[in-house]
């Protein structure tokens, strides 16, 4: 998938599509990063979250689940790349904090990656940013309409 960019494509996360990029790879993110530079054909990949969502991902790994040794390896990822809001001493929504930081950040040229349907909609329509949907083995890339870019 060719998107005419060539050297560096940021893609601020969520949650989900952290857990996704896990989950696909058997826990492996240089296999992630490796297949997502070769899918849009870049030389290499940023992928960057908010406080707010390591903290929603450290919440689901103290809470205990089925995927404890994944979750770990999500919060372990997540707090290893740049975490971009200012609120790491009071976390909010990671929902409102990832429309915030959108509205607010130049990441450029920054996709917004998730496998939740309508959080992509809903930043898409906000903010005019592409979003990478990713569900099971598929990725695609959704563009805003012509309207709102």
């Amino acid at each position: 998938m060719y998107l005419g960019i060539e050297d560096t494509l940021t893609i601020l996360c969520d949650q989900s599509y952290i857990h996704h990029l896990f989950s696909v790879h058997d826990g492996n993110f240089q296999d992630a990063h490796a297949d997502l530079k070769q899918l849009f054909g870049v030389k290499q990949i940023v992928c960057c979250a908010t406080w707010c969502v390591y903290e929603m991902i450290k919440a689901s790994v103290s809470q205990g689940d089925a995927n404890q040794g994944l979750l770990e390896k999500c919060m372990e990822y997540a707090i290893n790349i740049p975490l971009i809001c200012g609120h790491a001493s009071s976390p909010i929504s990671s929902d409102l904090c990832l429309q915030g930081v959108l509205q607010t950040e130049m990441l450029n040229p920054l996709f917004f990656g998730s496998t939740r349907r309508l959080r992509c909609k809903n930043i898409r329509k906000r903010t005019g940013l592409p979003a990478v949907f990713s569900r099971g083995d598929g990725v695609k890339v959704v563009y805003p309409a012509e309207v709102t870019r």
